[in-house]
């Protein structure tokens, strides 16, 4: 009897077979019945892996913050992605896609601070996500097909969260990073995105690390094609939300930032936005910042500011929505 060998896992066909072929044919579904119908959590569950992913996040909160807010530009240079959220008209500008974008991370940094139990903070959380993703689904499907919410998209979602601290983890700092350290992460949104909805059969996540990290670069080669093309849509959004955050940090620069994220994903010099000579040392030392945060002390510094800026946003929200008229939160810092 002739054995056959085992097919080896391809992440572009994964993507282009699994997610853009099969995953389109299934919507999202976000109603009470269908999370009712299912157990709270999935039966992989791995409590030390979670904890461990949340230690991660906190040691890391930096770099991980900032692999978010990189990954979710990345993700809308995607055009079919952003479809519904351009008819919304609820992030294309930069105080609502502030807003927006705040409350994104405020959820995600209460999933990586929660307990996976019935009642808890992050469930209240991810319940108040599911019913905005339920609301977003109705409001697809009075559009029609072209704006419709289905697993390709939620599958995928996750890379905005995490994808980047795989495929590019040395430029975030994150060199220290354990496989098992990475695993868990994995892990985490693995258990997230059942939690929200997200068909294990699409999800990103999988259960072998290199599986998962070559999705995560092949997305990021894929969403850089993207950017090539510079969709008057995606660059929309992408600045609402670059230009939101410079509400809050004037010193925030948007077309700089766009700037590294072309330099991260080795885009040609001839799409950059024009600097000058003094943006061009900038830019040199943002891309150095964020790798000098592979140093411990220096990531120590960044984390403890992080961790104010988010004490704020969390705890005292007239501050922020004050400086958006007056003062630099890096003078509060």
């Amino acid at each position: 009897m002739v054995q056959t060998e085992p097919e080896v896992f391809s992440a572009h066909k994964f993507i282009y077979d699994t997610l853009e072929k099969e995953a389109t044919k299934h919507l999202y579904d976000g109603s009470e019945e269908y999370f009712n119908s299912k157990p709270f959590l999935p039966e992989y569950y791995d409590e030390k892996k979670i904890k461990r992913a949340q230690h991660f996040f906190e040691q890391n909160i930096s770099s991980m913050l900032l692999v978010s807010l990189t990954g979710l530009i990345l993700m809308l240079s995607y055009p079919r992605g952003i479809k519904l959220l351009l008819a919304t008209n609820k992030s294309s500008e930069p105080l609502t896609a502030y807003k927006r974008y705040r409350d994104t991370m405020k959820h995600m940094v209460s999933w990586y601070r929660g307990d996976f139990t019935v009642g808890s903070s992050l469930y209240n959380s991810l319940l108040k996500v599911r019913r905005m993703h339920n609301a977003a689904v109705r409001l697809g499907l009075k559009k029609g097909d072209d704006f419709n919410i289905d697993q390709a998209l939620m599958g995928s979602t996750a890379y905005g969260f995490f994808g980047l601290a795989l495929a590019k983890q040395k430029e975030f700092g994150l060199s220290s990073a354990s496989d098992e350290d990475l695993e868990a992460l994995v892990h985490f949104w693995r258990v997230i995105g059942y939690m929200l909805g997200v068909d294990d059969r699409f999800t990103i996540c999988r259960e072998s690390l290199k599986e998962t990290r070559d999705i995560c670069i092949e997305i990021t080669n894929q969403v850089t094609e993207y950017l090539y093309l510079k969709d008057p849509g995606s660059l929309m959004l992408q600045f609402a939300i670059l230009d939101g955050n410079n509400l809050v940090i004037p010193a925030f620069d948007s077309n700089l930032f766009m700037n590294f994220i072309y330099d991260l994903c080795n885009v040609k010099p001839e799409l950059y936005y024009p600097m000058t000579t003094h943006q061009k040392f900038l830019l040199t030392m943002i891309k150095r910042s964020f790798e000098s945060m592979n140093y411990s002390l220096i990531r120590r510094f960044f984390n403890s500011r992080t961790r104010y800026i988010i004490y704020l946003i969390h705890m005292h929200p007239e501050i922020i929505e004050h400086n958006i008229n007056d003062t630099d939160l890096l003078t509060l810092i």
